[in-house]
């Protein structure tokens, strides 16, 4: 059986196994002879260990008749021996006695089992002998036992000295152990020894079904991949080498190659996976950035080397697989600065190696013969590999929950930071609303730059107290910022709410911008700003009742809306930027403000704005004038909203909406007489409504001096 090289338990002691062979398998030149062994004397177990004679035969085809013949056989006394890895035949010659009145029958059970080729020549009576067959070539219904462990039945009479003959045909060392054993002995080891190989086992499946949820609810950790390939690497190590029964269930045509290239295949896999595991186990990337890049090229070493065991042949495989052992060591020494710094994880880790190394020193020297057999060396590394994955269950679990630990103390950092600039933000946002930052498509205050834009379709509100420097010259400086903060804490929620923005103070004076997010683009915030402008007086008035409970006068505003295509970003110099919008409606917006005053209107509204209201909108307006402002060569139709009057003022002037409406379109064609005499009515049946008085005013004077020279109903403002 070519398996032994491919254990990790050979390649940890390959020097001092090859020491041994080297000591123990000396030919001599003369015939000597080992004494026999008295069968009677064999309870249920004995070793014939100090009773073998060994031949080599290294042309591997001498025949039994050669060897009684021509063999030179040499005692191997009560040293071990293991069979050399040169190619040839080991023959072992052994005699039995039996002292006792009776025939004695025990069986012979040669100790390794992974074996090619293992025949026994057992005497038949007549000077010759009978051939009988075991090992991994031989099919379990051919053998004359019928186990994986190759056992043959012996039988001596009374006073009888039979001498036995094995044939032993492997290209690996292996120790040379024969014992004779009773039937119930027999079957008490191998149940005892395939009761503890599957308990095992079904250990190792348990932990790869662990491996596998684990890897599975990490989503891939690499840390828990490569802890589930160790596990399989070793499951399946031991399902073909240490317990080797899987073998017998290959097919019996490549069932020897199939089952060396199967151990070597799990050796490799599980010390690579060893090695990679500990690499995400103890950080070592983290550590140190240039061992992590020894490791990344030593990664892809181990896959050709994987590959290689796959495709070589089995000797060179071998030696792959042997040059492969000693890094896997190489974390441990690593992971001794963690364990003098205190790290339960590196000392866990590296306890546990120390433990597996130690078991496999006491597994060889059983079968060397340092230790006597019953201590069960073989079964110290099942001891040892079953403690190690408990305490790496255990370390991963450290690992996780230092990583948890980690994360949630970064996690609070970043919640403190985010803290931090949050209420930073929230102050920003005081100088740099929040809407202006979406509007330019950005996270944070941080991300603008001089000279970002948008164009966009808003509604811009002027809104402005009406005398105030006349109020401004009655107050103190603190007094008039208290009134002004006053005033303008009362004015912004009603923006808010309307899904507008204030874009600036300018002293008194408010500027809101609206565009539609709620009721969509194409209306421009159009609705927004007039339920705004409705929702300010209202505001007012609860301004104005605080304000009389302190025995100061009223204040009154003025509204000014347009709606229309602007440019919103960022102005200013490298050192000093300001966020604002631009454009003819703004300047629009602002003249239209002033022209409240003019028409003794609370509020006013371009036709740009009401060609954006939706249908059925239930708002009430009412035509005011045809203005052509300062600046601009289009006049501008003006609408009052009738909505932001008190009740009496909005009640009077819709009655009389209709007259006014007559009256205006006589004005606007000219007929100044007529349009006198309906404005006239107007204020006749309402004499606060300053929009009659204005057009009473004009009437007057055209009717004087003539009409302008191409009139078209458009009053021309020569002021701002």
């Amino acid at each position: 059986m070519n398996a032994f090289a491919a254990s990790i338990s050979y390649r940890l002691l390959g020097l001092l196994f090859l020491l041994t062979c080297f000591h123990f398998n000396g030919v001599l030149a003369a015939e000597t002879r080992s004494p026999a062994f008295d069968i009677a004397k064999v309870g249920n177990s004995a070793s014939l260990q100090g009773h073998l004679d060994i031949f080599l035969d290294s042309s591997l085809s001498m025949e039994i008749k050669q060897v009684l013949d021509s063999g030179v056989f040499e005692s191997v006394g009560n040293r071990s021996y293991s069979r050399p890895s040169s190619e040839s035949a080991v023959w072992v010659r052994f005699a039995l006695t039996n002292s006792s009145p009776e025939t004695v029958s025990r069986n012979l059970v040669y100790g390794t089992r992974l074996t090619d080729s293992v025949t026994a020549y057992l005497p038949n009576g007549s000077d010759g002998f009978i051939a009988h067959y075991a090992g991994e070539d031989s099919e379990l219904v051919d053998r004359q036992v019928p186990l994986a462990l190759p056992v043959f039945e012996l039988s001596v009479s009374p006073q009888e000295e039979l001498i036995f003959y094995l044939r032993l045909v492997d290209e690996s060392p292996h120790p040379v152990k024969l014992f004779l054993k009773s039937w119930p002995e027999l079957e008490r080891s191998e149940s005892s020894r395939n009761l503890i190989n599957g308990l095992f086992m079904g250990t190792l499946l348990l932990l790869t079904f662990y491996g596998i949820y684990l890897a599975a609810r990490s989503k891939g950790e690499r840390m828990y991949l490569w802890f589930l390939a160790y596990v399989v690497g070793v499951l399946g190590n031991t399902a073909f080498y240490h317990w080797g029964g899987a073998g017998i269930y290959l097919p019996a045509e490549i069932r020897g190659e199939l089952n060396n290239r199967l151990i070597v295949v799990s050796a490799v896999i599980t010390f690579w996976a060893a090695e990679r595991f500990a690499f995400y186990l103890l950080d070592l990337r983290l550590d140190n950035p240039k061992l992590a890049g020894w490791f990344k090229g030593l990664n892809y070493l181990r896959f050709i080397a994987l590959i290689s065991v796959i495709i070589l042949p089995f000797n060179i495989a071998s030696m792959i697989t042997v040059a492969c052992l000693p890094p896997i060591l190489v974390p441990v020494g690593l992971a001794l600065p963690k364990v003098f710094r205190g790290d339960r994880i590196a000392i866990m880790y590296s306890a546990t190696w120390v433990m597996l190394v130690g078991s496999v020193v006491v597994m060889y020297a059983e079968i060397f013969g340092f230790i006597p057999h019953m201590y069960r060396g073989g079964q110290s590394i099942y001891i040892a590999l079953e403690i190690q994955f408990f305490v790496f269950c255990v370390a991963m679990n450290d690992k996780v929950r230092r990583i948890e630990d980690e994360r949630a103390e970064a996690l609070q950092a970043e919640l403190e930071a985010y803290a931090r600039n949050a209420a930073l933000s929230k102050s920003f946002e005081r100088f740099v609303p929040k809407a202006f930052l979406d509007r330019l498509e950005r996270e944070s205050i941080t991300e603008i730059e001089l000279g970002q834009c948008v164009e966009k379709r808003m509604s811009t509100l002027f809104g402005d107290i009406r005398s105030f420097t006349s109020l401004f010259e009655k107050m103190s400086t603190e007094e008039n910022f208290a009134f002004i903060n006053e005033y303008l804490g009362y004015m912004e929620p009603v923006i808010h709410e309307n899904d507008g923005f204030i874009d600036k103070y300018m002293g008194d004076a408010v500027m809101a911008l609206f565009d539609g997010d709620v009721l969509g683009e194409e209306e421009g915030g159009a609705m927004q700003a007039v339920l705004a402008a409705h929702g300010m007086y209202k505001a007012l008035d609860s301004y104005n009742d605080v304000r009389a409970q302190r025995g100061d006068p009223p204040i009154s505003i003025g509204i000014g809306i347009h709606t229309g295509g602007l440019m919103l970003g960022t102005i200013g110099g490298q050192n000093r930027l300001n966020a604002s919008v631009i454009g003819d409606s703004v300047n629009l917006a602002s003249r239209v403000e002033g022209l409240t005053k003019l028409y003794g209107a609370r509020t006013l509204v371009t036709e740009g704005t009401i060609d954006c209201l939706p249908e059925n909108h239930g708002l009430s307006f009412r035509t005011v004038g045809l203005v052509r402002v300062k600046g601009k060569n289009r006049p501008t139709m003006l609408y009052e909203s009738l909505d932001c009057d008190p009740p009496e003022s909005c009640a009077m002037k819709k009655a009389l909406q209709e007259q006014f409406a007559e009256a205006r379109e006589a004005f606007c064609k000219g007929n100044m007489e007529a349009a006198l005499k309906g404005f006239k009515f107007v204020l006749s049946n309402n004499p606060e409504d300053k929009a009659a008085r204005v057009h009473q005013s004009l009437c007057e004077k055209m009717i004087r001096e003539g009409l302008p020279s191409g009139w078209d109903g458009a009053y021309t403002m020569e002021t701002k």
